[in-house]
């Protein structure tokens, strides 16, 4: 099953991909201090990461590492 969202905020990736385009974010990080994305439980922060560096908004379980081939 792929995650999809935050949630927590209940906020989807899709949605915070956009935003994050739209606004040059490029860092879970980023994301989770101008959004409060990932603040609470902190366990979306890698699959954040993984939308924002792949595009891909529906990210599997468990999370790939960036570094892994396509």
């Amino acid at each position: 099953m792929p995650i999809t969202h935050c949630y927590c905020k209940n906020l989807a990736f899709r949605e915070i991909l956009a935003w994050a385009r739209e606004n040059e974010v490029l860092t879970a990080e980023e994301v989770a201090r101008r959004l409060n994305c990932g603040k609470s439980c902190r366990l979306c922060l890698p699959y954040i990461a993984y939308c924002l560096a792949t595009g891909v908004t529906e990210v599997p379980y468990p999370c790939p590492p960036l570094d892994s081939p396509g």
